[in-house]
């Protein structure tokens, strides 16, 4: 771990973009010497936190109920890749393009699993984020939610984080593309919606792949590079911790 910061300070000194932390990078997404919006990138648990934050704010961990005490453990390394940087650990890696505002995940075997020309953007009082297919001459991906509801669709095309009468629906999925997605803001609720959370996701961008709508300035979100349902489910506890 030692090394790995090390590396991380030797990083940041040669970008301006790229500010170290103990356990990851933040790196300020913009062109030239502009900054629109940081991108925090580290190890959560057994997956990838990655924060998005527009306007001053800190990138340290939203607190929530939702996420249990994060662990980071894990070793990683960075990594630079023309103006995308990033960490790498035993399980995947994730990058991000200091100008562009480019996203990728690969999973430990080095395949891509999300690619996003253009990752976060803030409209309408919300952080929107974009996970593009990292491999899009693929078959259409399947996205499974956490959901519980009669005659609800096992796959579906979008989410709302609900609590209500005979449903509930968190703000996570697993996608057929093979990764589990999690996300939490600083906001308790919508507050025109008491019963539902800040967070919903969308199947269907141009790009394919899936699109996080969260309100507010800020957003984290949890991504596992996870080959199945089982899988996904047990990287959910991880962020979440298992039920009682």
């Amino acid at each position: 771990m030692r090394r790995a910061f090390a590396a991380l300070v030797a990083l940041a000194t040669a970008d301006p973009h790229v500010q170290q932390t103990e356990h990851g990078i933040i790196v300020g997404v913009g062109p030239g010497m502009e900054v629109r919006y940081k991108v925090s990138l580290s190890i959560a648990n057994t997956g990838f936190r990655v924060g998005v934050g527009f306007g001053p704010n800190d990138l340290e961990e939203i607190p929530t109920p939702m996420v249990q005490p994060v662990s980071h453990d894990l070793e990683f390394v960075h990594t630079k890749d023309g103006e995308e940087v990033g960490i790498r650990t035993s399980f995947g890696e994730v990058r991000v393009g200091a100008e562009s505002g480019r996203f990728r995940m690969f999973d430990s075997r080095g395949r891509q699993l999300i690619h996003s020309t253009s990752f976060s953007d803030l409209v309408d009082d919300s952080v929107v984020i974009v996970l593009g297919r990292g491999n899009h001459s693929a078959k259409p991906a399947s996205f499974f939610p956490d959901a519980q509801v009669r005659g609800y669709s096992l796959a579906t095309v979008r989410a709302t984080a609900t609590v209500r009468n005979k449903f509930f629906a968190v703000p996570h999925f697993w996608t057929t593309d093979g990764y589990s997605a999690f996300c939490v803001g600083t906001l308790p609720h919508n507050p025109e919606q008491p019963n539902q959370y800040t967070v919903s996701w969308m199947r269907g961008h141009v790009l394919g792949g899936a699109t996080w709508t969260v309100l507010g300035s800020r957003a984290d979100l949890y991504l596992t590079p996870v080959g199945n349902a089982n899988m996904a489910q047990v990287a959910l506890w991880q962020v979440t911790g298992a039920p009682a």
